[in-house]
């Protein structure tokens, strides 16, 4: 059997010197027994302490309820804070009453500036809420279940089954109060509860504890895979709306591990949550050689160049974009990179302004005698049709005579031998270098 008192005991000791405890407290047995022992640490550890009751309105014996945390906590020297919610009744009733319940006890955190809010989940829980994901098909993230702390939510529990907390209930003769909802096996965690977790624990003792192991290791691997992913992005992705894109090349060289979470990631900054089908779509639609543009969503779209993968979203077009005016300066030695610098005629900057590309732009490429559509002339320049909207033409007009990092007009070249002619510096990054 598992010591309690101990178990949260180096449970606190990992936390690093809580100031304010705020414990949420149903009158259950879990949190009845979590409550005791915070209580009987409390002096060890110097921390505040106190809990909150959240009355849901939905059964019978809520009013009961409220009032046996009431008097159980005054009689341990507990503050209490009370919040009654409303829970609608339409739809998920559990997932709108956990919603709810959740608002309620950050409306109590903030109350009492508690920086630990302290959950009974214990081990049959985490084995319980392993199997729903599983359930679902969920992948790893799903799996690893609830973490031990994340911040500010601590589960010091998860290691103790619930045989362990009922016997220490008997133990200090503590009295608690049955939720009768728990026993209705309409709910799908109730069903596992009661009808499958018996039966594999009837085939392996321990599963439940073994399983929330397993939830740890699992919590421990995604942490490390996180991680990768972090550096990953920081380095290859590039995100200002309404630019997102990431280096393609070296995603196709990730593991295929990284490059499902990679994806999921880059899809979420749009609120896009991939299941594993609509990840492997896109997948398959990066790997294809001849797709180019795909659809993730309404307005959403995952859209391929030679080198990035663009996720490009319709509320960006709403976005302002505004380039600078280039600095000019004498013109020296050489035509400049073409990217940031380019001499040209002095009399084809005249008039001129660095701007947004429009519709009946036109282009005379250099070497060439008739214009072009500007946004022609970025296609067969091979630009990202993202970036198309939004790259910076210097033009008069109409007539574009210079694109930064893709070309000048014919009309701005500077010929040999010819005066009059200036340096323009862009100082602004290209949307490909943000």
């Amino acid at each position: 059997m598992k010591d309690v008192l101990l178990t949260v005991r180096n449970a606190l000791r990992k936390l690093q010197s809580p100031k304010h405890i705020l414990l949420a407290y149903s009158c259950g047995a879990d949190s009845t027994a979590l409550l005791h022992v915070l209580k009987t640490l409390q002096n060890e550890f110097s921390y505040s302490l106190s809990c909150v009751h959240v009355h849901h309105g939905l059964r019978k014996a809520s009013d009961e309820e409220e009032q046996f945390a009431r008097d159980y906590s005054v009689s341990i020297g507990v503050p209490i804070q009370v919040i009654r919610i409303n829970v609608s009744k339409t739809g998920n009733l559990e997932n709108a009453a956990r919603t709810a319940r959740y608002q309620a006890i950050e409306e109590a955190r903030r109350k009492v500036n508690a920086d630990v809010v302290a959950l009974a989940h214990h081990a049959d829980d985490q084995a319980e809420t392993m199997l729903m994901h599983l359930l679902s098909g969920s992948g790893l993230d799903g799996l690893k279940a609830m973490p031990e702390f994340r911040p500010p939510f601590w589960r010091p529990l998860l290691s103790v089954t619930k045989s362990d907390l009922m016997a220490y209930l008997k133990k200090n003769n503590l009295e608690y109060m049955e939720d009768e909802s728990n026993s209705d096996s309409r709910f799908t965690r109730n069903h596992l509860r009661h009808r499958v977790l018996p039966i594999f624990e009837e085939l392996q003792p321990g599963f439940s504890l073994r399983m929330s192991q397993t939830a740890d290791i699992l919590n421990q691997d995604s942490a490390l895979l996180t991680s990768l992913e972090d550096e990953w992005l920081a380095k290859y992705e590039k995100y200002l709306p309404p630019f997102h894109f990431v280096d393609l090349k070296a995603y196709n060289r990730l593991h295929l591990a990284l490059k499902r979470r990679i994806v999921r990631r880059l899809c979420i900054r749009h609120d896009i949550k991939l299941n594993f089908i609509q990840t492997e779509q896109l997948l398959s639609f990066i790997e294809d050689e001849q797709a180019c543009k795909y659809s993730l969503s309404i307005g959403i779209y995952a859209i391929k160049s030679f080198q990035r993968l663009h996720i490009f979203n319709d509320d960006v077009k709403s976005i302002s974009v505004h380039w600078s005016e280039p600095i000019k300066v004498p013109a020296g030695n050489g035509y400049g990179d073409g990217r940031h610098e380019q001499v040209m005629a002095a009399s084809a900057q005249e008039g001129a302004v660095m701007r947004l590309p429009r519709r009946d732009d036109v282009i005379t490429p250099k070497g060439m005698k008739g214009t072009q559509p500007i946004l022609k002339y970025f296609s067969s320049r091979g630009m990202d049709r993202p970036f198309r909207p939004y790259w910076p033409v210097y033009a008069r007009g109409n007539r574009v005579m210079w694109v930064p990092g893709m070309g000048i007009s014919d009309e701005a070249a500077v010929r040999p031998g010819q005066t009059g002619v200036v340096r323009l510096v862009f100082q602004d990054r290209l949307p490909d270098e943000i």
